[in-house]
């Protein structure tokens, strides 16, 4: 009989339930992560209003919008996760229907 590997991390599909992912968001760790993503942010603004080189200028203005991005990608992940379980809920029914078992 294999050994299962004792763990005290919950590691059950965020896709169980949908508050399941909210504590994620809610948690001390993507507290400090959007701090920080907060902080790069306000950085690279400072940056932007003292650079006067338009090659430089272009390439802040993307940084932000990429590092912007990285703020709304929890939620993001959390509607795609819910959206391919319900794909795989209805390929699993068209599946049943089709198969004649």
């Amino acid at each position: 009989m294999p050994h299962k590997k004792k763990s005290t991390i919950d590691e059950a599909s965020i896709r169980s339930k949908p508050t399941d992912f909210d504590r994620f968001l809610n948690s001390e760790l993507w507290y400090d992560m959007r701090t920080l993503i907060e902080e790069r942010i306000d950085y690279l603004v400072e940056r932007l209003t003292q650079s006067t080189s338009t090659e430089e200028l272009i390439g802040l203005k993307h940084e932000i919008k990429a590092w912007k991005e990285m703020v709304g990608l929890p939620s993001y992940l959390k509607q795609e996760a819910h959206k391919e379980q319900g794909n795989q809920k209805q390929e699993e029914i068209n599946f049943n229907k089709h198969s004649n078992i």
